[in-house]
């Protein structure tokens, strides 16, 4: 039973690999390639053995001239003839020596027979002492050398015949295990392959040494695998987007409609169909509907074969109470040739925003009446906030402000901050209702919500900006006039040192001793007042922030002319500014020190007296714990 068996599984693989057509088209061309290049061979291997062949007859003949026609010459000469026919007889024995004969005046002798056709045929002269006694003809046939190769040659193209049709079957078997049974294993997988269902995973057939597991045809089938678990989830994924679109447009207030190329309605929405009264079987054209309800803008457009939208119709119906106002848009379809396919478009009922325009417009008055009145209000306290500002800064050029400005500008630009900001609300908010109004998708709850954010925007405008004119109104200015000054020529050292001596008194409670090192007699033409200025703020800064933590405090201010400018240079060993803060110390109300009464305003009025009065420039060097360097560049001569 088993050898039964065997020889039916064996017959069976016979069959299968006689109907593999892919593996018999190979072995085809693999025979008739060899077939091809094996003749080729045979025939170049043939004509270079008759080349050879040839080549060795003649040189056999030249052996036979060169080596015995001396003595058949002296066997002549000495009339020994018999001798002389024994020696041609055993010439005509050597190889492709067929015929010899030798004529000497009235005597010839031969040996062997003469030949047919192909003949290689030589004379040569037989001489005796230089002396030309006769001559020699040799023949030599070529069918036996014809026959030798050509018995050589079918023999050997037979067994290359034989050798390429087993290499063919050998192929053909190894081609059917290795591809043909697990590429129709690969066809019958994908063929019952359901996607909506997980199919069982694709096992190729293997056997030893055919096939392996990193071959092409096992990648492919690890690839069938990951793409039938792709496609399943891609179906799956397909399914519930489809079920969430049919859901989406049951639960739609909206209309959906799609129509074919000839205006056939292919799709449509239970809540047109139910407005329309639409039979849900019946194919509807959506040019009759539009006829039935005089959507006479709709049907011009549908008559374009192009995208519209903000398409406006008016519905009046038996099935509803009222009219409504309809706005429909749609896109159109094409296939991969841009042929118009059809429509796929909305239609969205507006009703409900046309009678809320009414109310928005009366709204809308009140609002910009409202706003106007704001806004006049907050330009007149910012103008208030200016004056204020400005004073402030003037006021701080002649003496250090005290407590009552701590915090002004904080306190003050809080309030302002938010009033903006109410402000800015309140003027996207009325932009927002003009533009959902204008393009008609303003709903009633909308309506409603920005209704309720202009009123609160409102509320806390107002609030904040009574606050800020409160400030405002009870905001105390205390500080001394400003003595205008006129330009005039001065010694530099004189002007710095008495604001030395008229500052002792608060230099002292640190205490620190400034140092004035620069020429006595070097002098300026400016405004003395603003330099004292300066170097009055910057001393009192050291003074409220640098020393601390410093036990041996030190402030030194040194002067020198190079060219037409006189350079200034201010220092201190103090705690220093770190590099990150460089540029926030000259900004106008920054102080780390405002709860001790710091105004954040003295470096501010530095940098612009020595950049817009003294029309100077102005260096700032420090880091933590290593004091402040300032280097003042101011021109010898203001002009």
């Amino acid at each position: 039973m088993r050898t039964m068996r065997k020889y039916a599984h064996r017959r069976n693989t016979i069959s299968k690999i006689k109907i593999s057509h892919l593996g018999k088209r190979v072995s085809i061309i693999v025979f008739a390639i060899s077939l091809v290049f094996t003749l080729i061979f045979s025939f170049i291997q043939t004509k270079l053995a008759i080349n050879q062949e040839i080549a060795h007859i003649e040189n056999r003949q030249l052996e036979l001239d060169q080596d015995f026609t001396q003595d058949i010459g002296t066997f002549i000469w000495n009339y020994e003839f018999f001798t002389l026919q024994l020696r041609l007889n055993a010439l005509e024995n050597l190889s492709h020596i067929d015929y010899l004969q030798v004529t000497s005046d009235h005597y010839t002798f031969h040996s062997g027979e003469k030949g047919k056709e192909p003949l290689i045929k030589k004379s040569f002269p037989i001489l005796y002492k230089n002396n030309i006694v006769g001559d020699i003809y040799v023949e030599s046939s070529l069918q036996s050398v014809y026959q030798d190769i050509y018995y050589n040659f079918f023999h050997s193209l037979s067994v290359n015949l034989l050798k390429t049709g087993l290499l063919c079957l050998v192929i053909l078997y190894i081609f059917h295990y290795s591809i043909n049974v697990r590429l129709t294993q690969m066809v019958k997988y994908l063929k019952e392959i359901d996607p909506h269902l997980i199919s069982k995973k694709l096992i190729l057939f293997k056997k030893p040494i055919i096939t392996s597991s990193k071959d092409e045809i096992s990648k492919l089938g690890s690839t069938i695998n990951k793409l039938t678990i792709n496609l399943y989830h891609l179906y799956d994924k397909i399914r519930k987007e489809k079920d969430r679109l049919n859901d989406f447009t049951q639960v739609s207030s909206d209309w959906l409609w799609e129509t074919d190329c000839d205006g056939m309605l292919v799709f449509a929405s239970d809540s047109m169909k139910k407005t329309l009264q639409m039979d849900s079987n019946e194919t509807v054209s959506l040019f009759d509907i539009c006829k039935k309800f005089n959507f006479n803008h709709l049907e011009e457009n549908l008559k374009k074969n192009k995208p519209f939208n903000l398409c406006e119709e008016k519905l009046a119906s038996d099935n509803i109470s009222g009219s409504l106002i309809l706005i429909f848009q749609a896109v159109i379809k094409n296939d991969i040739n841009h042929q118009f396919l059809g429509y796929r478009g909305t239609a969205i009922d507006v009703t409900d925003l046309y009678l809320a325009q009414h109310q928005l417009k009366e709204i809308n008055q009140n609002l910009e009446k409202k706003v106007t009145e704001r806004t006049l209000e907050l330009k007149h306290n910012l103008e208030q906030l200016q004056k204020a500002q400005t004073q402030l800064i003037e006021t701080e050029k002649l003496a250090a402000l005290g407590s009552l400005v701590a915090g002004v500008a904080h306190e003050v630009n809080t309030p302002l901050g938010v009033a903006v900001t109410s402000n800015s609300i309140i003027q996207e908010t009325i932009n927002d209702l003009k533009s959902q109004f204008e393009t008609q998708t303003l709903t009633a709850d909308q309506f409603s919500i920005l209704i309720n954010e202009i009123q609160d925007a409102t509320q806390l405008q107002e609030h904040n900006l009574n606050r800020a004119a409160k400030l405002i109104k009870d905001f105390k200015q205390t500080a001394v006039d400003q003595v205008s000054e006129v330009k005039t020529e001065y010694v530099i050292f004189q002007v710095l040192q008495s604001l030395i001596n008229s500052l002792h008194s608060e230099t002292k409670k640190v205490p620190v001793s400034p140092k004035l090192d620069g020429d006595h007699h070097l002098v300026m033409y400016g405004f003395p007042g603003i330099l004292s200025q300066i170097f009055s703020n910057l001393i009192m800064n050291s003074i409220k922030h640098a020393f601390n933590m410093q036990k041996s405090p030190e402030i030194s201010i040194r002067f020198y002319q190079e060219d037409n400018e006189i350079i200034f240079i201010y220092q201190d060993n103090g705690s220093g500014v770190a590099p990150k803060l460089h540029e926030k110390i000259f900004e106008p109300f920054y102080t780390t020190q405002r709860a001790q009464g710091g105004s954040g305003l003295g470096l501010n009025i530095v940098y612009n007296l020595i950049k817009k009065q003294l029309k100077g420039d102005l260096k700032f060097d420090s880091d933590i714990d290593q004091g402040v360097t300032y280097t003042i560049i101011l021109p010898k001569l203001l002009s």
